[in-house]
């Protein structure tokens, strides 16, 4: 019997950052998926739009969190940009 890593250990966070709301976006789906299987807690960090303002859901099972373009982690993204 094989036993990998991630079951004899407490899964690790892992997120994933995004630019757009996540909900059409299957490829950010299926990365985080794929942390998921391979031990990982994954999180899909995104922004809410005029066509979806809920903050907090579900994809396939995967945590989204949508936080607004104004949020305060945009000081972050003006300091990164401004470099």
């Amino acid at each position: 019997m094989i036993v990998s890593e991630s079951s004899t250990q407490a899964a690790r966070p892992a997120l994933v950052i995004v630019r757009n709301p996540a909900t059409r976006d299957s490829r950010i789906i299926r990365e985080a998926d794929t942390l998921r299987r391979l031990g990982y807690m994954p999180l899909v960090l995104a922004v809410v739009s005029e066509g979806e303002r809920t903050r907090h859901s579900k994809q396939d099972g995967i945590p989204v969190l949508r936080l607004s373009p104004t949020s305060p982690f945009s000081w972050a993204q003006r300091k990164l940009l401004s470099r």
